[in-house]
């Protein structure tokens, strides 16, 4: 890992110049601090940090084993965390991803997938759903919903022409720069969290969890009996955690995968969390905190069916309708096109699309480890999830969050194409 005459200082903060004296140039993870803007390797000129963390994704740089830390808003530290050399581990996580084995995921939808869904019939699966969930989801029965695989061209054409790609299954052990958390480690993780929780009062509403209860937040309900559903899950009350932040997961370098540099390039990573859902945790339908692309992989024995719609005109029209309302589901089912089904285990990573609109059935109880990113191609999606006024119930502090992404989105974009 020893530095060459080649490297060159990213920023010119004194204080950070040392850190380039032994600079690597392979098998390493990389953290990108906001003062820097130089190639630390071709001496190329960025306009900002998240411009350079982009460059520093291309494959050249990847097939070198050299990874970006996720964005963290703030962020000043510069430095890196060396990896194991490409060798059986490496190779493991990168295969599908360079050289032989690898899979191409182009703006036309591919059937060669990491898991390919079953090939059958969806109405076994929809039949599951009702049998867990209530026999008024056999609405879902008679809805034109397919495999996200097996999608027609009408539905595919939805998709393209209303955000950034089509929704995709990826690997999830590509997720991870060793290996993934163990779900004991989640647990201990969220024991702490929870203890901490309530010793607290100074976290900001957008850095605290929240606890679910029948379909609602409920900061009233012991998050401790939601750990307790694990073990003997509730089919009337059901209950869940969302927006925990573990240590485990940056400890564990949760990224996007380069599988997905295929389709479209994610910069501006950030928001990771995690939710934790005992089976029978139904999330209505949604789309996303920020309208922004995301990036979700569950963890141990969870498995979960996610039913995904487009954010097309007359989808995002629909839902504004009902916004601040229950039962979003069940009211608009027959109303959203482009609808498709994905089943994920431990073994995918699923990615979502900018302004996805999206419900999760948990069939198996576990964690689900989110993260929120975005892409150049994701600018309409994003614009029309503020049109159509969908922020306007999000709490204020999320509100804010939302549009200072999306400013800050406008102007990567903006620089890069002056780039």
């Amino acid at each position: 890992m020893a530095n060459t005459p080649n490297i060159h200082p990213a920023c010119d903060c004194v204080a950070h110049q040392t850190d380039y004296q032994d600079w690597p140039r392979e098998n390493a993870e990389i953290r990108i601090a906001s003062c820097m803007r130089i190639c630390p390797y071709c001496a190329k000129r960025h306009s900002n940090a998240s411009r350079l963390r982009k460059h520093l994704r291309q494959r050249k740089y990847r097939e070198r084993n050299i990874f970006i830390a996720s964005e963290r808003p703030g962020a000043v530290g510069v430095g890196y965390v060396a990896l194991p050399q490409r060798g059986a581990l490496a190779t493991s996580r990168n295969s599908g991803c360079f050289g032989n084995d690898l899979k191409y995921y182009g703006p036309i939808l591919s059937t060669e997938t990491v898991q390919a869904e079953p090939q059958e019939d969806p109405s076994s699966i929809l039949r599951e759903i009702q049998g867990n969930f209530g026999p008024e989801f056999g609405v879902l029965m008679k809805c034109h919903l397919s495999y996200w695989n097996r999608m027609s061209d009408q539905n595919q054409d939805l998709w393209l022409k209303s955000t950034s790609s089509v929704p995709r299954l990826l690997d999830g052990s590509h997720c991870w720069r060793g290996r993934a958390p163990l779900a004991r480690e989640l647990f201990m993780d969220t024991i702490k969290e929870i203890s901490t929780e309530n010793s607290m009062t100074q976290k900001s509403p957008e850095s605290r969890f929240r606890a679910n209860f029948q379909g609602e937040v409920d900061e009233a309900f012991d998050p401790y009996l939601v750990l307790s559903q694990l073990i003997d899950p509730d089919p009337n009350k059901p209950a869940f955690l969302t927006g925990l932040r573990l240590p485990s997961v940056d400890h564990f370098g949760f990224r996007s995968p380069c599988d997905i540099s295929t389709v479209i390039e994610p910069f501006y990573e950030t928001n990771n969390q995690v939710n934790l859902t005992p089976k029978y945790s139904f999330v209505d339908l949604h789309t996303g905190d920020y309208g922004a692309d995301g990036l979700s992989t569950v963890i141990g024995d969870c498995r979960k069916i996610w039913l995904l719609y487009p954010p097309t005109d007359n989808n995002l029209t629909a839902m504004k309708s009902i916004d601040g309302q229950r039962g979003k589901l069940l009211r608009l089912a027959h109303q959203l096109e482009g609808g498709v089904l994905v089943e994920t285990t431990s073994s995918n990573a699923i990615f979502l699309p900018a302004g996805c609109v999206h419900a999760t059935f948990t069939l198996q109880g576990g964690y689900l480890v989110t993260k929120d990113f975005t892409t150049e191609k994701s600018l309409n999606a994003i614009s029309s999830f503020i049109v159509y006024g969908l922020d306007e119930n999000l709490p204020t502090e999320a509100r804010e969050i939302c549009f200072d992404c999306f400013i800050a989105f406008i102007i990567s974009t903006t620089t890069s194409s002056l780039t």
